[in-house]
């Protein structure tokens, strides 16, 4: 005999609590989409932030909220990461959701009753949400430090090349 673990309970149907968890972690990577100021319903190219939050917001509810064993953090947190570390913000305010969202999801299962056993895997994997955010971002922006530095480089190169050439021509001259 096998024992199916409902990770709900009567805590309400899978697909409704993701929803609203849903919604719930988009106010919290996106504070502007809770006044209806942001521009959540814009596609993947004219907001690409909006776009990569949205998915985000979803996949970690779906994810927060499964009970399977895997703890791979879904991929669309790297991609939200990626998007954040392209701007210029200090890295606590761009990682700043991505912090509060394991007192948020904690606020938010307290709210609605969550099973116990529910409660502290969602915490956790929140945790492990934001570390591996804090590594993708930090990787991203060491790339693009990497691209930047070589850029100089070949600048300089080239800078150099064209004092080499002046100096032949004014030593031919």
């Amino acid at each position: 005999m096998t024992v199916s673990f409902d990770p709900f309970g009567s805590f309400g149907s899978g697909q409704e609590c993701e929803r609203q968890l849903a919604g719930e972690l988009l106010a919290t990577l996106d504070p502007a989409a809770s006044r209806g100021v942001s521009a959540a319903a814009a596609g993947r190219y004219d907001d690409p932030t909006g776009f990569r939050m949205r998915q985000a917001a979803d996949d970690l509810a779906a994810w927060l909220l499964s009970d399977d064993d895997a703890p791979r953090v879904p991929a669309s947190v790297e991609d939200l990461c990626r998007v954040k570390a392209l701007q210029d913000d200090k890295p606590s305010s761009a990682l700043k959701p991505l912090y509060d969202l394991k007192p948020r999801v904690l606020a938010w299962l307290r709210a609605h009753e969550g099973p116990e056993a529910l409660s502290a895997r969602a915490v956790k994997r929140a945790e492990l949400a934001f570390w591996h955010s804090v590594d993708c971002y930090l990787r991203c922006r060491e790339d693009l430090y990497r691209l930047r530095l070589d850029e100089v480089r070949r600048e300089v190169k080239m800078m150099q090349r064209h004092l080499d050439n002046l100096e032949r021509e004014k030593g031919i001259a």
